[in-house]
């Protein structure tokens, strides 16, 4: 290919993947529909990150979507922790630190 000029080399690279996008907008069409958006990010710091969810998944990359989205998870898992100063125990499962929440006041219970 070094004998071809860079401009028809270029113009082939966006010919293909042209032709690429558009065989699959219709199934990327479909799973960005299927996806239930939230109207607002409560919080920046992970408002990239989610909507790196949402792109994985509607380009059909859906082993990147499943550990991006443990990882964002994970994160806000943290911060929450960080942020509230709760100091969960190793083992301590969500639900366990949602009953030690409500008995500080801190969240009503059941929530």
């Amino acid at each position: 290919m070094s004998g071809i000029p860079e401009c028809v080399r270029r113009r082939m690279i966006s010919d293909d993947l042209r032709a690429s996008y558009e065989a699959t907008i219709e199934q990327r069409v479909d799973r960005y529909l299927e996806v239930s958006h939230q109207p607002i990010t409560p919080n920046p710091h992970f408002a990239d990150a989610s909507a790196e969810c949402i792109r994985l998944y509607t380009d059909g990359y859906f082993l990147s979507t499943v550990m991006v989205t443990q990882a964002v998870a994970e994160g806000i898992r943290r911060f929450v922790v960080e942020r509230n100063g709760i100091k969960p125990e190793d083992g301590t499962d969500g639900q366990q630190v949602a009953e030690n929440l409500a008995q500080e006041g801190v969240i009503e219970a059941g929530a």
